[in-house]
Order: structure tokens, then C-alpha cells, then sequence
């Protein structure tokens, strides 16, 4: 495969509109890439609306015949992707609700220069208001970002868990 590998999970309501919505922003920026969705055994009708899609979009489809979880699902879908990428290729994973707009996919692969290897997303830019979100339930999340920053200090990362994520395909020792 050539050009950027898209990895993602989606739940079937999403497929529909965020599938056709990212193919139109990367075709109107002329970029080259394949989707991977890793249909996680899911028994509503994700099977077939990804064989409808599969026929308009660059799509490629892991299906477990079960459902075996979260964890195993995105690992899977690292490790199809893993086996077909090239080095130049980009890898970006995000969820497959229709939270983020098809712009930041851009914003992600700009920072993505031969100086990192990974870009993560954050959900918590300083005085940021989660739109939609509890006052509880921000609360209680800020609280958790805050004690694992507190225990893993990492400079300039501030998201553990943010899922929306640029990896370079391949990343080679420097010499």
C-alpha cells in the first residue's frame, strides 16, 4: 500500500455518514490512502454497510467473527495496517463517531515531520470546554489527566487516552 493508512473503529450509524465525508476531504486534497475498519464482530449491520462501501471507497475490512473487545480490536487493526504499510506511509487512528471534523486529520499530518513519530491529539488544551460533556463528568476526566500527568510526567504530552493519533508507517533508529 501507498500513501495514508487510515485505522479506525466505527460504530455502524457512524459508517454511513463519516466514511464518505473523510473520503471527500482527502480526495479534495488530492491525498492517496486506504481506510482500515476492523468490524469488531459486531451484529448489527456494519457487516453489510461495509460491503456496500467497500465498493465506492479505498476501504479495507478486518472482521472477527466475534466480538472480542476493545483492546483486541484496535491491536488488530495496528497489526493488519503494520503488515501492509510502507515507511513513508502515515498511520491515523481516531474514533469512528463523527467527532472530529476531517480538517484535523491535516493538522495532525502537518505536525508529523521528520522530527516526530507520533502526534496525539489532545481533548484538554489549556482553559478548553468539553462541548457536551457533564460538568461532573469533565471534572472527574480533568482529575484523571491530571493524577496520571502527575505519576508519568511526559513533556508536552497532556492526553493519554485522546484515540486521535498520527504514527509514521515505519520509524527507523537514528543512525
Amino acid at each position: 500500500l501507498s500513501g495514508r493508512l487510515i485505522v479506525t473503529k466505527m460504530a455502524e450509524q457512524a459508517l454511513r455518514q463519516r466514511l464518505p465525508k473523510l473520503d471527500a476531504a482527502l480526495r479534495a486534497r488530492v491525498v492517496e490512502y486506504r481506510m482500515v475498519v476492523v468490524d469488531d464482530g459486531s451484529s448489527d449491520e456494519t457487516a453489510a454497510i461495509l460491503v456496500r462501501l467497500k465498493a465506492t471507497l479505498p476501504l479495507d475490512v478486518a472482521t472477527h467473527l466475534i466480538n472480542r473487545g476493545l483492546g483486541e480490536t484496535e491491536r488488530d487493526g495496528f497489526e493488519h495496517v503494520a503488515a501492509r504499510c510502507a515507511p513513508e506511509d502515515v498511520i491515523v487512528r481516531f474514533v469512528g463517531a463523527d467527532t472530529h471534523d476531517p480538517s484535523y486529520f491535516f493538522v495532525l499530518l502537518d505536525k508529523l515531520s521528520s522530527v516526530y513519530a507520533v502526534v496525539i491529539s489532545s481533548k484538554f488544551p489549556p482553559l478548553v470546554v468539553q462541548p457536551g460533556v457533564a460538568a461532573y463528568r469533565a471534572f472527574i476526566s480533568r482529575c484523571a489527566y491530571l493524577f496520571i500527568e502527575l505519576v508519568f510526567p511526559i513533556p508536552t504530552l497532556h492526553d493519554f487516552a485522546c484515540v486521535f493519533r498520527a504514527y509514521r508507517g515505519r520509524v527507523h533508529p537514528r543512525a
